[in-house]
């Protein structure tokens, strides 16, 4: 794998790892990672030591989880799964040792595979909407459906639900808290009912293909993370 190639995707977990700094401190700790991974060394660059029969990516994020806690015990930032109040953020509401939250953090733009659409496919509108809109995974759901699956849910619940949904406020990037009561607002429910659903329906975001390639990551990475600092 060439650097063109290997570039997006170490911006991707810079962005992902670091997602609860200042945007500056992301788009900063993304240049710092992809020098930290290419710095030279006397055996070679770490990202030379990556095992090509290995996947890259669960090797490039141990490294940058590590080197973003470095930067903020460094900078006296705040914790990175540190939430601001949310009753139960979904994507936080089990904290940072939680298999689901983990395998979620990992998940990158990629759309859904044909498989995951399928199993997509068989879920109540209700809980796709609810599910994929508080994740934030509506983004890899294709844009004609989830227009359709809000505008559906909409005329059930004799709403209008603004496009797009969720709105801007709502991305990974701004305050957990305006994002998940933006949402419940627009619904017209509560953040703690929109927690309930994502707590039911646990099972359902863990059968999907994309998480379980995330829990596979996961296991490797524990499998080979025999150091607990950086080399």
């Amino acid at each position: 794998m060439d650097s063109t190639e290997i570039e997006p995707i170490i911006e991707r977990i810079a962005w992902l790892v670091s997602r609860r700094g200042q945007r500056q401190d992301r788009e900063d700790f993304a240049q710092e990672l992809y020098l930290h991974l290419h710095q030279p060394r006397a055996n070679g660059s770490r990202i030379s030591k990556c095992d090509p029969k290995r996947p890259l990516e669960p090797f490039i994020y141990r490294i940058a989880e590590r080197l973003w806690s470095r930067q903020r015990r460094r900078n006296g930032m705040h914790s990175l799964h540190q939430t601001d109040g949310v009753p139960i953020e979904p994507a936080d509401h089990r904290g940072r040792n939680d298999r689901l939250f983990l395998a979620l953090h990992r998940l990158g733009v990629e759309p859904f595979s044909e498989t995951d659409l399928e199993i997509l496919a068989t879920w109540q509108l209700d809980r796709r909407v609810i599910l994929l809109a508080v994740t934030h995974l509506h983004h890899k759901y294709p844009p004609q459906w989830w227009q359709r699956d809000v505008l559906q849910l909409g005329s059930r619940r004799n709403l209008v639900i603004p496009m797009p949904f969720p709105p801007v406020e709502c991305l990974p990037d701004q305050g957990s808290r305006s994002r998940y009561n933006r949402i419940a607002e627009l619904l017209q429910t509560t953040p703690n009912n929109l927690a309930q659903v994502f707590k039911r329906n646990r099972q359902l975001l863990q059968q999907l293909e994309c998480v379980q390639h995330a829990f596979r990551m996961l296991d490797w990475e524990n499998e080979n993370d025999q150091s607990g600092s950086i080399r």
